[in-house]
This record gives structure tokens, sequence and C-alpha cells, in this order.
């Protein structure tokens, strides 16, 4: 099972993305189940969709991400690899699927300045929006969403595509997590 992990106190464990466990989420791609908490189907019509041009042999990011529903569905859709960038420590033993803290990602790019690592696509689900508000650990930055969606610019190829799901609500407040 994967353990969830705590970050407002600074204990986090690392999780392992096992072959079982990926191939468990594959399934559901498979069956076109709901995944999660989210208890929807919406993102298969993109999946379909999108797939020649972003999918299929490409080279595909997640960036945060607490079960790996997406990454799951990007490999069963014949995504070439897939790297995820998020806070938790992460070890995969799941071929073509990488994980990589955001801190670690920035130093390899940083050290691989003629070679970056661009992405076709970059998926983001229920993410993003919690940047800059504390809760894993990030500095506290009330324009963490907006500067997150910059980087990613910096790291999506010329016309690659970019995946974003959001909540949204009409009213809308910014609450820091302390």
């Amino acid at each position: 099972a994967l353990g969830r992990q705590e970050f407002r106190t600074g204990n986090t464990l690392p999780v392992n993305w096992t072959v079982d466990l990926i191939e468990n989420y594959r399934k559901q791609v498979r069956a076109r189940e709901a995944f999660g908490s989210y208890h929807n189907t919406d993102i298969y019509p993109a999946l379909d969709k999108y797939a020649s041009l972003a999918i299929i042999n490409k080279k595909c990011a997640v960036i945060g991400t607490e079960n790996p529903w997406i990454e799951a569905a990007l490999l069963e859709y014949n995504a070439s690899n897939v790297t995820t960038i998020e806070y938790a420590t992460i070890y995969s033993s799941t071929p073509r699927l990488f994980t990589i803290t955001p801190i670690d990602f920035a130093r390899q790019q940083q050290n691989n300045k003629g070679r970056k690592e661009l992405f076709d696509s970059v998926w983001s689900y229920s993410s993003i929006e919690h940047d800059g508000l504390g809760r894993y650990q990030d500095p506290l930055n009330p324009y963490g969403d907006f500067q997150t969606m910059i980087k990613i610019t910096c790291i999506l190829k010329p016309g690659g595509f970019l995946f974003l799901g959001i909540p949204v609500n009409i009213e809308d407040f910014l609450q820091y997590n302390l």
C-alpha cells in the first residue's frame, strides 16, 4: 500500500512505486475507471484525443502527485518515459517511470546547461494550486502557483502540451497551511 506522507511536521517517509502498484493503476486505465478521491473519468477524453500528439513515444512529466494514477495512465498510453517532479521522496522500481524532487531537478537542469531535459507534455492534476501555501515544505509565496507555471514553460519543448487540472470555485480565496 502507498503510505501517506505528512509534510507540515517535516516527518516524511519515502514511498516506493512498485511494478505491482503501477500495474494496478494501469488496470484501472484499461477498465476506464475513476481514480482515487477524484471519482471522475474526465481525463479519458483528453488521453484519447491527445495520445498521438502528446503521449505515444513521448517524454512526459507529471508535476506533483500523491498517487501515481496519471503516471500509470501515461505509461498505459505508451509514453516513452514519465518523470514525476514531486516534493516527496519517491522511489520507482517501474521501468520508464522516474521520480525526482523539484530541488534535485533544478540542480540537474543547471548542471546540464547545454542539454536541459525538455518534455513533450507536462501533466498536473490538483497540485500546482497548492504551490507557495506551505503544505509541502515549500516556502510561503502567494505567487507560487504562477511561478510554477512559468517554470513549466522552461521544461516544455516548443509546441509541447500542458494538461492542467485544477479545482474551480465561484468564490476565490487564499489559505495558507501554517
